[in-house]
């Protein structure tokens, strides 16, 4: 029998919970045998800035760029200074993976992004896991838990090795709908695509307290 409990706080969670997606989009990727092997699900989100994001809260964050002198996918011929992404995640929503994905310039608004510390390709741009596994370590810091895990207003940095765009735009430019060779809209260099994190780890906190408090009374008892 579910305790009552547990069903009362899955019920407050859910329904504090944002209703819907906005923006779920499908992709296609390549690996291309330079740093990491690349693995992308066909079904992914996008998150972006205002004023593309503006309609979708629940897909929005906020970015920002500075430099760094350390790499993320070190091998011969990589130049200082390399990129770095701050990402803020005002979606509401806890997303366990999330990737990189620079503009292709050959579609709407999109401007060509490169960079050496890539995977792969999504749908034509070059793209990375934004992790801290493998060769490929872009994932600088996490400003709450380092559980590899874009909890609702968590902030991370990530490195873009190499990083240039051929308009001149920097790497926080998210600004447009559309991954890859699909972007259009604004001008833009780039989009993190993302997929939930489930269960949330709100919710998992939460379902185990009436365990806990059940554990507690035997002991006492």
């Amino acid at each position: 029998m579910r305790h009552p409990i547990a069903s009362l706080l899955a019920s407050a969670v859910l329904a504090a919970a944002p209703a819907a997606f906005a923006l779920p989009t499908e992709v296609g990727h390549e690996n291309l045998d330079n740093c990491d092997l690349l693995s992308v699900p066909a079904d992914v989100h996008e998150l972006g800035e205002v004023p593309a994001f503006e309609p979708f809260p629940n897909e929005r964050i906020r970015a920002a760029t500075t430099f760094i002198d350390q790499f993320a996918c070190p091998m011969p011929g990589n130049e200082l200074p390399n990129t770095i992404v701050s990402i803020t995640n005002d979606t509401g929503i806890a997303w366990s993976d999330l990737w990189y994905v620079g503009d292709t310039g050959t579609a709407g608004a999109g401007a060509g992004t490169t960079f050496t510390n890539f995977d792969g390709l999504v749908n034509g741009g070059l793209a990375f896991k934004i992790d801290t596994l493998g060769v490929n370590r872009p994932l600088f810091n996490e400003n709450l838990l380092a559980d590899g895990i874009f909890a609702p207003g968590e902030t991370w940095l990530f490195i873009i090795d190499g990083y240039a765009n051929s308009f001149g735009l920097p790497a926080d430019a998210i600004d447009s709908i559309g991954v890859g060779s699909l972007s259009v809209g604004l001008p833009s260099s780039g989009s993190i695509i993302a997929i939930r994190a489930v269960p949330e780890p709100a919710l998992l906190a939460l379902l185990a307290i009436p365990g806990a408090l059940a554990l507690r009374r035997r002991n006492d008892g």
